[in-house]
């Protein structure tokens, strides 16, 4: 296990906890509310909301998604990014609530039916997203899954989770116009990027594995996990 004490050479140094930042995260999709109903014209201001809030919990999607397998791939610069993955999953969680109540009142006064595709796809997501944040607080949860089933349903769920904001994306890049491209074709990319980059740190910890079973790699320091756990350092 890395301790903080590994990044600052000083033991443990104040930081904030799993639930600051999960308000943290969940007054940020409130302050976007807001903007968007302080500065977009009327009949915007609600998909103004959701947009944003949507784009809002995405940056915090990434860095739980991306940190532990940056810190594997690039070592120590990434590490203290890599430390947090953990609260940063938890305030993606609680950033999302905003957009799910924007999508949840959006669905309440429709007057026509919704699209079944999109509703299934991120229906489940949502699920997703709040058992594995569920999970992630309950160690009681975690004992019954064991390791072995937690590591699988943490991984497919992220995936699952990736998956769903590349639909959203693609369409919105591709479908939308010019400033819509130029708007969404980074997030897309991210979302295309992700499997990748997580695949190939999942490749390269096996190595490193492999080679300090064989007393090879003795100096290289702590692999982080590449998933969500309260006992290791965490992505």
């Amino acid at each position: 296990m890395v301790q903080p004490s590994d990044f600052t050479g000083r033991g443990t140094p104040a930081r904030p906890t799993t639930f600051e930042w999960m308000g943290l995260a969940l007054l940020g999709g409130l302050l976007w509310v807001l903007i968007a109903y302080s500065t977009a014209v009327p009949k915007d201001r609600f998909w103004v909301s959701m947009r944003w809030t949507a784009r809002w919990s995405f940056a915090w999607f990434f860095l739980a998604s991306w940190s532990a397998a940056l810190g594997v791939l690039f070592g120590p610069r990434f590490r203290p990014f890599a430390a947090r993955a953990r609260e940063f999953g938890l305030a993606f969680a609680s950033a999302h609530v905003v957009h799910v109540a924007l999508v949840a009142i959006m669905l309440y006064g429709a007057t026509t039916p919704f699209a079944r595709e999109p509703l299934i796809l991120f229906g489940i997501g949502v699920g997703v997203v709040y058992v594995m944040a569920l999970i992630t607080l309950s160690a009681r949860l975690r004992a019954i899954l064991g390791p072995q089933g937690w590591r699988a349903f943490r991984i497919v769920g992220i995936e699952y989770i990736n998956y769903a904001y590349y639909w959203d994306f693609r369409g919105r890049t591709f479908h939308k116009g010019a400033i819509n491209f130029l708007i969404y074709a980074p997030f897309l990319v991210l979302t295309m990027a992700g499997p990748v980059v997580r695949a190939a740190a999942f490749i390269k910890a096996a190595m490193l594995k492999r080679a300090r079973a064989h007393g090879i790699a003795h100096n290289h320091p702590a692999i982080p996990s590449l998933m969500v756990d309260d006992d290791t350092v965490r992505g």
